[in-house]
């Protein structure tokens, strides 16, 4: 292991491998689903935005001069990419929009599982924790989440910025689609663990107020 990586750095490599199977996943149903323009849509995203970072691990890849920057970078591609592959979907009939829910339901509930196998999740607050070790929510040092309430049975957090619109605006799409199908992604996953969890969210003026509760 390199000298320079430390536990964080892992920690958010495995976050963009987890985005970037979920990615490969609406990659692979547009071509099950024989959509025509595929093709042309894969060549285009990965012009613009690069593949993806492949089977390698972390320390054969990464740029150990710049270590902050490479994986902020990483970040932004998996999620421009990501947004890309929904926003073309959507321009062909927005009707798709039930598969790619279905398709971050699957695959919520597959981490799910996975996570629950790994933590003993006990609590609203541990549930947050382990959300955390999965999906992207930019840099730790973005600092995006407030925690607002930590009871027994809710555990509360306001998302103070959009870290997310940006990407989207660079493959022309809109980023509410991303919420939505990350809220069902994330219906899915609390359901695995433990006795279960129900997650809501709510929008204000451009913040996230997200509650997750004990059933």
């Amino acid at each position: 292991m390199s000298r320079y990586l430390g536990k964080i750095h892992f920690w958010l490599f495995d976050k963009i491998r987890y985005s970037e199977e979920l990615e490969n996943k609406i990659e692979k149903w547009t071509f099950e689903e024989g959509l025509l323009k595929a093709v042309d849509w894969k060549s285009d995203i990965i012009s613009k935005f690069g593949p993806a970072t492949g089977e390698k691990p972390l320390e054969e890849i990464i740029d150990e001069s710049n270590i902050h920057g490479w994986l902020q970078d990483k970040i932004t591609r998996t999620e421009s990419r990501m947004a890309a592959w929904i926003t073309n979907i959507l321009s062909e009939k927005t009707e798709y929009k039930k598969k790619l829910e279905e398709i971050f339901r699957q695959d919520g509930e597959e981490k799910g599982k996975e996570a629950n196998e790994k933590y003993n999740v006990s609590s609203p607050k541990l549930a947050y924790k382990v959300i955390n070790d999965y999906i992207l929510e930019g840099m730790p040092c973005d600092s995006v989440d407030r925690v607002m309430e930590d009871e027994d049975k809710k555990f509360v957090w306001l998302s103070t910025v959009c870290i997310h619109s940006d990407n989207w605006k660079a493959a022309g799409g809109n980023v509410q689609h991303f919420y939505d199908l990350r809220q069902v992604w994330l219906e899915s996953f609390l359901s695995q663990l433990g006795s279960g969890y129900n997650f809501s969210v709510q929008y204000m003026e451009g913040t996230r107020l997200n509650t997750i509760r004990s059933k």
